[in-house]
């Protein structure tokens, strides 16, 4: 276990900072950052900006190659130095909590990361698929070595990757998120840009945060 510092999950930012527009984590940033440019993009400091869109490609691209389960907002942390990064990999390879696997999406790309990033549209969200693309290329490259370090993890009693779990087909999984059957770069970055467009904002994450929060209260009595 590892205490993280500085770092807030999604949650507790939009509960603190949702106060223009939905862009919370920009206002989160902006409140841990004393020095922030009134003249930069969305107000933010170039660098911290740089940081959040690089860490949210990798941790959307990694997430989505182990099929990380679980990913409601309070999984998906922000550090006031830009970085956003994931804890609780508790569920892995496409195991999910049962009431929440028809609300899976194959990343989990927020709302507010979005929003954070200037919108889909903007010119910080192309740079921000292009660090996914360069990302998942590197991953590509390694797809042989990373298979065979799953295969040859498939008796290390890890849940998701156990003989009673059927190792064979959690592996083919993820050569299929690899794109393993294809040598065509710009066909495996395209699979990989659809994939992302499924994700932005879709409506299930919503209603994953929306079940989970409601689970969480009744288990807690609202505490």
């Amino acid at each position: 276990m590892e205490f993280i510092d500085h770092a807030t999950h999604i949650t507790d930012i939009k509960i603190k900072h949702n106060n223009v527009r939905g862009a919370s984590i920009q206002n989160y940033l902006r409140s841990h950052d004393g020095n922030y440019d009134e003249n930069g993009k969305y107000k933010l400091n170039p660098e911290i900006l740089e940081t959040f869109i690089r860490s949210s490609a990798g941790y959307c691209v990694i997430t989505y190659i182990l099929a990380v389960g679980d990913r409601h907002l309070e999984n998906i942390m922000v550090k006031k130095t830009g970085h956003l990064l994931h804890i609780d990999f508790g569920f892995i390879l496409g195991q999910n909590p049962l009431q929440k696997q028809i609300l899976s999406t194959p990343m989990r790309l927020t709302e507010e990361m979005l929003q954070t990033m200037g919108g889909s549209g903007s010119s910080d969200y192309k740079r921000f698929e292009g660090f996914c693309c360069q990302a998942y290329r590197i991953l590509r490259k390694n797809a042989k070595l990373i298979c065979n370090l799953l295969e040859l993890m498939s008796n290390a009693d890890i849940a998701d990757l156990s003989i009673n779990q059927d190792s064979k087909i959690a592996i083919a999984k993820v050569r299929e998120r690899l794109c393993m059957d294809t040598t065509d770069e710009g066909e495996a970055e395209q699979f990989l840009l659809a994939r992302l467009s499924e994700s932005a904002g879709n409506w299930k994450g919503k209603l994953l945060d929306i079940s989970h929060n409601a689970a969480t209260n009744f288990k807690y009595g609202g505490v």
